[in-house]
């Protein structure tokens, strides 16, 4: 589970830029109007998270984006080497020499 709030501050903001409704965007995700209401109140189901699979398919329903939640949620995103900035198959991040 994820802090809601990210992911709050870009459907707000979404939203805004693209003079949707809690209704236009529930149908689009397909979920009930209710839960927008709550996303867009910092919460979903009572709790201050959300799912990473909701962000996800909220970023392909709505934007067309499958990476939305490694973009609002940096923890998600593979890791990069800070060495030669290779996300895999680097020796820096596995400790091994590649062959």
């Amino acid at each position: 589970m994820l802090d809601v709030e990210p992911f709050r501050h870009w459907l707000t903001s979404y939203m805004q830029d693209n003079e949707l409704t809690r209704v236009t965007i529930a149908r689009r995700v397909g979920v009930d109007e209710a839960r927008v209401r709550r996303w867009l109140l910092g919460a979903d189901a009572g709790q201050p998270v959300i799912s990473e699979l909701l962000v996800e398919r909220a970023g392909i329903a709505l934007a067309r984006n499958p990476r939305l939640a490694a973009e609002l949620y940096p923890q998600l995103a593979e890791p990069t080497c800070q060495v030669c900035g290779a996300s895999r198959g680097c020796e820096h991040l596995t400790g091994q020499r590649a062959r």
